[in-house]
């Protein structure tokens, strides 16, 4: 398991709904969100 850009991620529709879901807990912990 030694593959490259193992932590990158190559499907739009994961990578939309992961920073949809940090967007939300950053809200959830008054963090504000990076710019």
């Amino acid at each position: 398991m030694s593959t490259k850009n193992s932590n990158k991620i190559n499907v739009p529709e994961a990578r939309a709904a992961m920073d949809k879901f940090k967007m939300e807990a950053a809200a959830d912990l008054r963090v504000p969100a990076p710019s």
